[in-house]
């Protein structure tokens, strides 16, 4: 499944967009990409999950997650998101419950012919047997986020985690 979440255009769409957003101009070595952070962030969620013993389908689920987190990005990162909210009334996260869901294509119409036979994202989570639409998990974890003593543990026990090896 992560070969093909990789593959798709709104995945190789990410390679092209900085982290940082404009911030290499500043600070030359700042030149990894939302598509690094997103490899990055799926391969701790995947050792977390193994730490704790999770079964395969939350751990898939929770590696997608981590995976598909920033796809709904655009150019320059958080720099001209304002913009997107100004004439769409939408923030990056809007757009990438979207595009999980099958709402939103990176594709313009006319342009994806090469294209045709590709397996859009909500596809592919649901041949892997995973619901984009289930709202648990999601749900779950904005309960967490709101309780910043709860996230500031998470993320010591992840540090602690990672400087374990």
């Amino acid at each position: 499944m992560t070969k093909d979440l990789l593959s798709t255009p709104e995945m190789n769409k990410l390679s092209h967009i900085k982290q940082l957003g404009l911030a290499h101009l500043v600070f030359p070595g700042a030149h990894h990409t939302r598509f690094e952070h997103s490899l990055g962030a799926s391969h701790i969620a995947g050792r977390m999950a193994e730490s704790l013993s999770m079964d395969d389908l939350d751990k898939d689920t929770l590696q997608v997650a981590a995976m598909l987190h920033d796809v709904g990005h655009g150019p320059y990162s958080h720099t001209l998101e304002h913009i997107l909210a100004d004439r769409g009334g939408l923030d990056h996260m809007e757009v990438t419950k979207g595009i999980i869901l099958g709402e939103y294509d990176v594709i313009v119409e006319g342009e994806g012919e090469s294209l045709d036979d590709r397996k859009s994202i909500p596809e592919i989570l649901e041949d892997r047997g995973l619901d984009p639409k289930n709202r648990l998990f999601a749900d779950h974890w904005s309960r967490c986020v709101r309780n910043r003593e709860v996230l500031a543990e998470l993320v010591r026990g992840a540090i602690r985690f990672l400087w374990r090896g």
